[in-house]
């Protein structure tokens, strides 16, 4: 497209074509740079001072192949708190996002079939999804509820804390049960063993890639 537009304007098509591999390689190495960048701040985040208040607080470290996060427990609802590179929620000179995933007690009609409710979950969805501004977004899954907040050197835990609570209100409200991933239900073991509760991050996929292809 660069080099269309700018071939057209200015008739130098081999100018157009050079400056257009130029931008797209420019391109290539930030999105390079920033995965890197991302990768490596997923990893070290979980020693910060930010995270270490959960730690204290009683949550737990959990790791799977490169992906670093923390785990808990509030109000029986279990809750995983981790950073990703790759954003959800707006906002301004912020490079990533704190992820609060909060567990639920799957929205489906069989606990075994997991044949979800998709009329609630869909009305849940769309319910919710009015609240968004910049630097914060949430999300209905059948399991879980997704709440994003921009990561900046000063994001405290104030704010985590205020989001998660403002997202157990949202639960308790509409009498959504909760789960505590250290003792889910016999029908979710097998859902549970499969990998189902795990967070949907490019690093949990490529943990999941390999695990599978040892098999």
């Amino acid at each position: 497209m660069v080099a269309l537009i700018v071939g057209l304007q200015t008739k130098d098509w081999y100018f157009a074509m050079y400056l257009s591999v130029g931008i797209t390689t420019l391109i290539m190495f930030w999105i390079y740079i920033a995965n890197l960048i991302g990768r490596r701040k997923q990893q070290s985040i979980i020693n910060s001072t930010l995270f270490q208040e959960f730690v204290s607080a009683g949550y737990l470290k959990e790791e799977f192949g490169a992906y670093n996060g923390i785990i808990g427990r509030k109000s029986g609802y279990s809750i995983r708190i981790y950073y990703d590179w790759n954003k959800l929620a707006r906002g301004f000179m912020s490079s990533g996002d704190i992820v609060m995933i909060i567990y639920f007690k799957p929205l489906v009609n069989n606990l075994v079939s997991l044949d979800i409710e998709i009329e609630r979950v869909k009305n849940l969805k769309e319910k919710y999804a009015s609240e968004f501004y910049y630097g914060f977004r949430k999300f209905f899954g059948p399991d879980r509820l997704i709440l994003c907040i921009n990561y900046y050197p000063w994001t405290r835990s104030k704010r985590m804390k205020s989001k998660i609570n403002k997202g157990l209100e949202i639960l308790i409200k509409e009498n959504i049960e909760p789960l505590d991933l250290t003792a889910v239900p016999t029908e979710l073991i097998k859902h549970q063993i499969n990998d189902g509760f795990l967070p949907r991050t490019e690093l949990i996929i490529e943990y999941l890639e390999e695990k599978y292809k040892e098999r």
